[in-house]
């Protein structure tokens, strides 16, 4: 399970920053620190398709972006 979890990018320190992976969750939460779902082929990176993922940030204390939570699905319906 490890290796499929890996080839989906699906790991800890998996760089899915925008500029990096193209529209994703986490990618495009960071840009707007808002939060959405990216489903199949919203994705930019053809081997990104059959994930759906959503992202939601959160913030510190004074506001700033902390992080940001993201709830990956290797196989979803269309």
């Amino acid at each position: 399970f490890n290796n499929t979890l890996r080839k989906a990018g699906l790991y800890l320190g998996a760089d899915w920053n925008e500029p990096h992976a193209g529209t994703c969750a986490v990618g495009t939460c960071i840009a707007t620190e808002e939060a959405l779902t990216v489903h199949q082929s919203d994705h930019f990176d053809a081997t990104h398709i059959p994930l759906t993922c959503t992202a939601a940030p959160v913030f510190d204390p004074s506001g700033a972006l902390a992080a940001v939570l993201d709830i990956s699905a290797l196989r979803s319906p269309e």
